[in-house]
């Protein structure tokens, strides 16, 4: 520790110490907002923003991910006490109508044939 070296370091570390505090603390000497302005500002700026923006999309997908499990959990009880027919219906509906749709919309798009190309496959395919 620097006060512990000798006793004038000692005294004068510590009035150093307060008269700082003091310094930033006091409104009408505005040392906190010097500080910020030309050492805090510039120098972390830049990564903290960077920083934030990355954690904002972290936690967006993380909540969108607990999200999405609900939605699948839900549909899951909800599927469980479905009787026998009624679920082989909505398997093989869902297998049938989601990708009928989806060809669908890929045909009447002009800009990519990727996805014309995929539901062509899946078609062939299935």
């Amino acid at each position: 520790d620097v006060a512990e070296r000798s006793e004038g370091v000692r005294t004068y570390f510590y009035m150093f110490e307060f008269f700082f505090l003091v310094w930033l603390m006091l409104p009408w000497t505005d040392g906190a907002c010097l500080l910020y302005d030309y050492i805090t500002k510039p120098l972390c700026q830049g990564w903290v923003d960077d920083a934030a923006r990355k954690m904002n999309k972290v936690l967006s997908s993380i909540v969108n991910a607990m999200i999405s499990a609900a939605h699948l959990w839900i549909l899951w009880a909800l599927f469980l006490f479905f009787p026998p027919e009624l679920k082989r219906f909505v398997t093989v509906s869902v297998g049938v109508v989601y990708p009928l749709f989806a060809s669908i919309v890929a045909v009447s798009t002009e800009d990519t044939y990727d996805d014309d190309t995929f539901w062509l496959t899946y078609w062939s395919c299935y």
